[in-house]
């Protein structure tokens, strides 16, 4: 029953920030529609939910309300959400070359940890109100970085 509870949370709070994305309309959007999108795919994608790792599920809600937080403030901020989003895309590119790297036969913890070190980032950033349960800052990711070792 708490799986499904989850689960149903976790799709509710997708279609509220599936629809605030599709409410910002117009060319000057169009940036954070890229983002957002392609973001939202990465946080629930076509395999959800068992593609999930183990370390985002619990936070997955929290997430996606972060996502629409996000959108609810780019009409009055659009240039503060682009500085935002350009303190988060270093840690997304370099997981996404680490991920691209790794041998997806056997299970990398590390990996899973530093997405969800993004994740948390991107929750201080955009909706701080959510809290993260650990302090996390740019910082901190960067000190992660240096100790990922990928077989």
């Amino acid at each position: 029953d708490r799986v499904l509870a989850h689960t149903l949370s976790t799709l509710e709070a997708l279609r509220a920030a599936r629809q605030k994305l599709a409410a910002l309309d117009g060319e000057a959007f169009g940036a954070v529609r890229t983002h957002v999108g392609a973001h939202l795919r990465a946080l629930v994608s076509e395999d959800f939910p068992t593609g999930v790792p183990v370390s985002l599920w619990p936070h997955l809600p929290r997430y996606l309300r972060a996502v629409s937080r996000r959108l609810e403030k780019v009409p009055g901020n659009l240039k503060r959400d682009a500085e935002l989003a350009a303190r988060v895309a270093p840690g997304v590119r370099a997981y996404a070359q680490l991920e691209a790297a790794a041998d997806r036969t056997i299970p990398h913890p590390e990996l899973d940890r530093l997405r969800w070190m993004i994740e948390e980032l991107r929750v201080s950033l955009f909706a701080q109100e959510l809290r993260t349960p650990a302090p996390v800052s740019a910082k901190r990711l960067d000190a992660l970085w240096a100790q990922v070792l990928l077989p």
